[in-house]
């Protein structure tokens, strides 16, 4: 639907409206506070949280749908295809999360790409939870090969590179951190 209605906005000479979305499940309080006078709706929940700062992760991935495995697991099927983009480490407060780009929202030509690589991504995925971040590097360095647009590729080669080359700290926990 965006895709279509960036081209109506061609059309018309405006810019496309590029957007992420970001879907993830967990409990929240919700109700109004304040008194008669002054009422408001408020939310109460660390997910709340962890969904915004997910929706800023979802432009650094270059993923327009973004799931977390919470939500994955919560729904009985998702229309389209996803890959597993690995476990983040988000807040150093909260344990890092499995998250996955649903790609079925991307331009067809990304689409096509991202199927073509998602085997060889995910193998590297798995390659640098393992600590084995020579063998991610070279694979996420094919991936990008295949498809120049692939900012997750990009994003995990330079840390694997930077960890090959420097070493992990002592708490790493396999997952990437990006701040």
């Amino acid at each position: 639907t965006l895709e279509l209605y960036n081209q109506r906005r061609a059309n018309s000479r405006y810019e496309p409206v590029d957007i992420g979305i970001t879907v993830h499940t967990g409990d929240v309080m919700l109700g109004i506070i304040g008194e008669e006078q002054r009422m408001e709706g408020s939310v109460v929940s660390h997910h709340v949280e962890t969904a915004l700062d997910l929706e800023r992760l979802s432009a650094k991935l270059g993923v327009s749908i973004l799931l977390t495995d919470d939500t994955l697991q919560s729904v009985r099927s998702v229309n389209g295809e996803y890959r597993k983009l690995g476990m983040f480490q988000i807040d150093d407060d909260q344990p890092p999360i499995e998250l996955y780009d649903l790609f079925a929202g991307d331009p067809e030509h990304i689409r096509k790409l991202k199927s073509e690589t998602k085997a060889l991504f995910e193998s590297a995925v798995e390659a640098f939870r393992q600590g084995r971040f020579y063998d991610a590097r070279e694979r996420f360095v094919a991936v990008v090969k295949k498809n120049r647009y692939d900012l997750a590729a990009k994003l995990y080669f330079f840390e694997c590179d930077r960890y090959y080359q420097h070493g992990v700290t002592a708490d790493w926990n396999n997952a990437l951190r990006i701040s």
